[in-house]
């Protein structure tokens, strides 16, 4: 028939046009109505592709390839919940299709069914064990389930049949945690398969920061490859002028909802100084919650981009008149880095979440302090350097957070080093930190605070006992609800930094609850966030010089209950009085800097004085 040889050629317009002509002689035939919705789904018209179809199955019903078509066409319109009664409708008509239950299992998981979703895979691959994608998708789910050990399995016979299924390796990669040798590798072999996979170019990045065995070096030449890859050079686009009118300020995130960025951004934003920029947040994830609202509340403008493309948020930042974007995600998931890309907005910058250059051109300035940028630091960095004058962050502390508590030592009791951190950031280094100064003080243990040590204790207590460290003086300790979880600080006198990614959010949390913690200053940004808040609030004595320093200090801290007990009881009104939480100053201060830049790199004005770069 024409019109399916003009389909199959790729000439879809034309098809149709056929198939139309021909139902004109032949009214409502169903062959000739199966291919014109074949067709115009082909073409992307789902919407017209829905009639022809419907058609199809008013006089066909047991019809199962009509009834799998109309459901991709529901799906593309985005009605998952009409599509997958479609295939069911289909899996009972052919219970011995794998590719139907494998359409069924796809439509479950995008409505979030995660049990059903998990059966038709299991189906699908039952009928067909060759299925590669079956056994990757079953995989995902079983991810989701939290059924690691059923999860891998899958994967690896994912893998094993088909070694390009980027998804199943990807997914492999989610298995390992963050910086060890394994999620590394995952990560590179997706890139071996499919080199311009930018989202796994991301993902690479982010386990590198995690990993003590990578160099600052080496993070920089990855970074860079990225940018060598996927930058395309896009020129500034035209601007007005500042002159006398308020800069119109964007931000680009993934993270507006129940995340630790809630506590440092949603402050800055609320106490923003409208009466100089415009606020815009664009929120690109699909994940919303309780606190989303919150941040809209903030804004200026608020917009919804989960399921814009690239191109059409771009498109949208220019309908906009954004004269600055802002990126907060950097190589974190559902980054948006292809928007800035394009180049929609004459300034570009990025702060926020992620901790280190972005690696592209098209990004004008990266947002930090002094802290994590020292002046006399190499110039690792493809943005322009752009320092704060206190803190990469200002942080808001929770209205719920419970009174201060005398710690152990001060109590009468045994003193005790604590880990409250995710476990992403425990590598290896923080065992033979915290081994060292357990070996310095003898009568003290050790505590493993949170949800995700308690989910397998033994795997913590054991990573210590390696280190001749006696298991009684190892607790782990499940955390709770975020209140809670503040509340155990009292079952700590000092905690100590992990590394080669420092605490940032619990650096915070634990000075507010009396808590002093101690780190050296690491050898990449993703090193420096508890240095940082801990200059900000006055407490140089808590950054060591090194490893044998910070030894050092722990060990002298925890043979001075009187010098404990002080800090645990000024600490809380110290961070009060600090640059740390004062949001509106951060937020003034941060406005003065994105003005001096537009002014530099924009207008090309000399500012009095400029951003170092």
């Amino acid at each position: 028939m024409l019109g399916n040889l003009l389909a199959r050629a790729g000439r879809v317009q034309e098809a149709d046009r056929t198939f139309q002509a021909a139902l004109r002689l032949a009214p409502g035939h169903p062959v000739l109505l199966f291919n014109q919705g074949a067709a115009r789904i082909a073409a992307q018209d789902y919407a017209g592709a829905e009639g022809p179809l419907r058609a199809v199955l008013a006089t066909q019903p047991g019809n199962v390839q009509a009834a799998v078509n109309l459901a991709v066409a529901l799906d593309r319109q985005d009605r998952p919940d009409q599509a997958v009664q479609l295939l069911q409708l289909a899996a009972t008509l052919a219970p011995k299709v794998a590719d139907v239950h494998y359409n069924l299992g796809h439509m479950h998981y995008r409505l979030g069914q995660w049990g059903p979703a998990a059966e038709a895979f299991s189906r699908t691959v039952a009928l067909d064990p060759k299925h590669a994608r079956g056994w990757t998708n079953l995989g995902v789910v079983r991810l989701r389930l939290e059924q690691p050990d059923a999860a891998r399995d899958a994967l690896e016979r994912a893998v094993t049949i088909d070694p390009e299924q980027t998804a199943a390796w990807a997914a492999l990669a989610d298995l390992s945690a963050p910086g060890t040798d394994s999620a590394v590798l995952h990560r590179r072999r997706i890139l071996d398969l499919r080199p311009e996979h930018a989202p796994a170019h991301s993902s690479l990045l982010m386990c590198m920061q995690y990993d003590p065995a990578v160099s600052r070096d080496a993070l920089e030449a990855e970074h860079r490859s990225f940018g060598e890859r996927h930058s395309r050079g896009e020129p500034r686009p035209s601007h007005r002028p500042r002159a006398d009118r308020r800069l119109r300020i964007a931000f680009l995130s993934a993270d507006f909802r129940n995340h630790a960025m809630r506590w440092f951004a949603l402050p800055f934003f609320r106490a923003w100084p409208r009466e100089r920029a415009e606020l815009v947040l664009m929120h690109t994830s699909p994940q919303a919650d309780a606190v989303t609202p919150e941040f809209e509340a903030a804004a200026d403008r608020w917009r919804t981009a989960a399921k814009l493309s690239d191109e059409a948020l771009a498109s949208l930042v220019r309908e906009d008149a954004i004269d600055v974007v802002v990126d907060m995600s950097g190589h974190a998931p559902d980054n948006r880095l292809g928007v800035f890309i394009a180049r929609p907005a004459p300034l570009q910058l990025a702060w926020g979440d992620y901790v280190d250059t972005r690696g592209i051109r098209e990004i004008d300035g990266l947002v930090f302090d002094g802290h994590h940028l020292p002046p006399d630091e190499p110039d690792r960095y493809v943005e322009q350097r752009l320092r704060m004058p206190h803190d990469y962050f200002c942080w808001q502390p929770p209205s719920y957070a419970p009174s201060v508590e005398l710690g152990p030592l001060s109590r009468g009791e045994v003193p005790v080093i604590g880990c409250f951190n995710e476990p992403t950031k425990v590598r290896a280094p923080a065992f033979a930190r915290w081994a060292a100064i357990l070996r310095a003080v003898p009568s003290a243990r050790f505590v493993f605070n949170g949800t995700w040590y308690a989910k397998d204790p033994e795997h913590w207590t054991d990573r210590l006992v390696a280190h001749g460290i006696k298991r009684e003086r190892i607790s782990v300790h499940p955390g709770g609800s975020h209140a809670a979880f503040l509340g155990q600080y009292r079952l700590v006198d000092i905690i100590v930094d992990t590394v080669p990614y420092s605490g940032g959010l619990t650096t915070c949390e634990a000075l507010w609850m009396g808590v002093p913690v101690l780190t050296v200053s690491g050898d990449r940004v993703a090193g420096r966030h508890a240095t940082a808040h801990l200059r900000t609030v006055g407490l140089d004595a808590c950054v060591a010089r090194d490893e044998a320093d910070l030894v050092a200090r722990a060990a002298a801290l925890l043979q001075h209950p009187e010098r404990l007990r002080a800090w645990r009881t000024t600490l809380r009104e110290r961070v009060a009085r600090s640059p740390l939480v004062d949001a509106t100053a951060f937020a003034a201060d941060f406005v003065d800097l994105v003005e001096a830049c537009w002014d530099q790199v924009v207008e090309g004005i000399e500012p009095a004085t400029r951003a170092e770069r």
